[in-house]
Parts: C-alpha cells; structure tokens; sequence
C-alpha cells in the first residue's frame, strides 16, 4: 500500500517481521522518432526519498518514515540492530528506540550498497562512487560520527555561538566538534578538531574562512542514539581594508592668454618696436576617476586631497565623496608640481573602532598654464633685402617642444625654427634666424614656441629696410 513503488531491499528480523526499503520509479519517455512504448526505472535522484516499511507476521504494513532526499539501497541486521545504507549522500542509518531513524555516519563515497558482517566484530561497508572497501566498528555502545559540508564565511570570520536541536534517547552521548581553515577542503593547514563540545556555546575554533563541525553520537544500553535535527553557527566576518585598484588622471584644458610690451631698435633712423601675447592650452581642471573594492562589500567613501611637492601637509579637495570621480578645479592652483591622495574608507559601514581604509599617492605631476616668452632680441642686423636676429626663448617650468617663424603675419608661409644647439630639450632656447629676399619697408618677425605642456606663447618683432 505503499505510495513508492519498488522495493529495493529487504531484511527480517528474528520476530519475524520483514523490513523494506521502497523506492519511486520514474517514467522514462522515448525519444519522438521511437516507436517502442515507455517503460520505468528506479531512480537514486538527490530529489527522492525512500520509505521504510515492516510487514508483521499477521502481513499488516506500518510505515517507519523516510530518508529525505535519498534512496535506501541496503538492509541488514547486525546484532538485532537493523542498518540502512543509502544512496547519493553515503548515510548510515540504524533503527533506534521507537522506530526512530538514527543518522549513524556519512562516508565519503556517494552510495552505500552493502553491509556485511565481519568475524572480528562491526561491520564491511561497500560503497559506490568511488568504490570502495570501509570497516565500521560497531558495539552495543557504539554510535557513530556525521561531519558537516565546510561552512563557507566567503572570507575570514570569527566564530559565535554553536547552538542545535536534537532528540536524543536517555542514556545516548552525544558531543561535537569543530575545526577551521583556508581552504575549501580541510587539509594540513587546518586546525586541529576541537575538544569536546557538549553543551552549547561559542565556537572554540580560530578565526578563518571555513569551518567544520562533526557530531559524535554513543549509544544506550538498547543501541538508540541520538538524532540531530538543527546546528546553528553564528559567525561575524572580519572587517577587510578596501582596496583602491586604479586611478587616472586627465584633463579638461581651457585656454589662457597672456600679454607683454617691450622695446626694441633697429640700425636705422626709424624705431622698432615688439609686442607678445601667449595663448596658452594651461589645465584649469582635471578629471580622477578611480576603482576601488570592498572584500566585505562594504560601502565606501573617498577623500581627495593634495599638496605640492616639497611640502608636508595634504590640503583637502573634496571629502565624503560616493561617486568613483572627481573634478579637481586648478583656478587659483599656483604653477608647479604636485601630488595627489585618495583615500578609501568603510568607515560609514563599520565602527570607528574597526573601521579600515586604503591610501593611494600619485606620481608627481606638472601644473603648468604660463606660454613660453622670448626674453631677449640681440644681434639684429639687416642688409638691403635680409634680416638677421638671434632670440632667447624661455619657459619657466617646461622644456620647450616646438618652434616656427613667420613673416608679415604670413601663416601659410610659417617654417619650423631649429636651436642653435640643434635640438629642442630644454626650457631655455636660444635662436638665430636669418630672412631673405625682404622688400624695403617696414616688417614683422613673428616666433611662437610651444611648450611640453601645450602652452603656446609668441613675440613678434618689428623693423624696417631701407
């Protein structure tokens, strides 16, 4: 009468009373293009559960419960003490007082699929998934050992209370212990099992990611033991510093301008002067945007401050920030060179007293808006269709990149200046220039640098040819 529908082990007592261990079949349906009919199979799915069952000698069937989500695969008597082997979890259950199921030990090995006697006394476990061979040393006494899956805290923890539920017969033992580790699987660098837990408390097991805990059950005088219902751990994880993974820094560039007046001569009666503006490219602000993680998943707030080199205290750009960038204004923001400093806190995810946070320095970095400048003209000369100068160009924190001149405000015909020592590396430059094939009248000499910063500045000269 049973609701399973095969029987799948059977065992009988010295009272004559037959146990069985009944399992669920399961439909399988052929493929559409076959055209034999469905037939049925057993099945030791992890979602089945099998039932025992004793028939008494009048043939009347009464129900023992049910091993949750596993298949009873064999049967056996040891001592007037029926032992159920199972599938898929490797459980070894016994019989207890009141017709009870008492969980005995978990093997390794995903199947159970035969106990048998040994002369020296206990019991040959056979297994299945991996194969193998096992002794289970059983007396009146004797109960078992179940341990646990690791708990995984997902990273270090300190261990609470350890509390359970369990129903557990008089005169039974029973007491656990737990271990901890690193590593998804116990191994040497675990600690080692605990003393005795017997009443309940907190974990004596060190700090760390995994832990362990296994029951140690003894019997009664009638071989009952106890059966575990419920264990409870309670863990707290261990504040982890946030970690500041990357940072850049770029720039929004706007232009600056600049302006001079200076007087200059020419060998002739008539006067030369020169004018000079710099239309500079100098940062007025710059854009940081940064990664940066949480091993708690904690949220985090950040603070940016700075400071220029040579100096010991950071000044502060914005604190309390949420967001994973900022805007630095550099209005006001002398020329020079500087750093930077993130700060990454959980500090409004955990107390002040565990609170933690990450740092980040930036390599140094140039502000750098001034335009070069000619500081001198010297050696002009000029004959009746050429003009010689030589000029001295210098920027006060950048070398010098590039150079050109031009005539008369000639764009188009602009050429690229070459120093005197023939290569642009410093920020100090000088020039000689030399024009050609001139109309008398008067003329411009325009020169415009341009330095590593992308500033540009110019100066422009005057003078007249007879």
């Amino acid at each position: 009468d049973s609701e399973k529908d095969e029987v799948k082990a059977l065992a009988l007592d010295s009272d004559g009373n037959l146990f069985a261990g009944i399992i669920p079949t399961v439909k399988v349906e052929p493929p559409r293009d076959t055209p034999t009919p469905g037939g049925s199979r057993s099945s030791n799915s992890s979602d089945m559960s099998s039932e025992l069952v004793r028939i008494g000698p009048d043939g009347n069937p009464v129900s023992l419960g049910t091993t949750d989500k596993a298949a009873i695969n064999t049967l056996h008597f040891w001592d007037d003490r029926l032992l159920i082997g199972t599938g898929d979890e490797g459980k070894l259950y016994d019989l207890g007082e009141y017709d009870k199921l008492n969980l005995i030990t978990t093997v390794e090995s995903k199947e159970i699929l035969a106990i048998i006697p040994r002369k020296s006394g206990g019991v040959w476990i056979a297994t299945g998934n991996p194969s193998e061979i096992l002794v289970l040393p059983l007396g009146t006494n004797d109960g078992g050992l179940y341990a646990s899956e690791p708990l995984d805290a997902e990273s270090t923890a300190q261990w609470g209370m350890m509390t359970w539920v369990a129903d557990q017969p008089e005169g039974a033992t029973l007491d656990f212990q737990t271990r901890s580790g690193n590593t998804k699987e116990p191994d040497d660098t675990w600690s080692d099992w605990s003393d005795a837990i017997t009443e309940e408390g907190v974990v004596p097991s060190p700090s760390a990611r995994f832990l362990q805990w296994r029951a140690r059950f003894g019997g009664n005088d009638k071989g009952a033991t106890a059966q575990v219902k419920e264990v409870e751990i309670v863990y707290q994880r261990l504040n982890q510093a946030p970690k500041i993974e990357s940072v850049e820094i770029g720039g929004s560039k706007s232009s600056s301008t600049s302006s001079k007046s200076s007087n200059g001569s020419s060998s002739s009666s008539s006067s030369s002067s020169s004018s000079s503006s710099s239309a500079g490219s100098g940062v007025d602000s710059i854009e940081i945007d940064w990664k940066a993680s949480d091993p708690n998943g904690d949220d985090l707030v950040y603070k940016l401050s700075y400071r220029q080199v040579g100096d010991t205290l950071w000044k502060e750009i914005e604190k309390d920030i949420t967001a994973t960038k900022e805007t630095w204004n550099l209005v006001g923001i002398p020329d020079g060179d500087y750093e930077i400093q993130l700060k990454a806190s959980d500090d409004q995810a955990n107390p002040s007293s565990i609170a933690l946070e990450d740092e980040w320095t930036s390599e140094t970095f140039r502000k750098d808006s001034t335009a070069p400048k000619v500081t001198d003209w010297k050696d002009q000369s000029k004959s009746e269709k050429s003009f010689s100068v030589e000029a001295i160009i210098k920027d006060e924190l950048s070398r010098l990149v590039e150079a050109d001149v031009m005539v008369d405000g000639k764009e188009d015909e602009a050429r690229p200046l070459l120093s005197v020592d023939g290569i642009l590396d410093e920020s100090e430059e000088e020039f000689q220039i030399k024009i050609e094939g001139l109309e008398s009248g008067e003329h411009s000499l325009t020169i415009r640098a341009k330095d590593e910063a992308g500033n540009i500045g110019s100066d422009s000269l005057r003078f007249t040819l007879p």
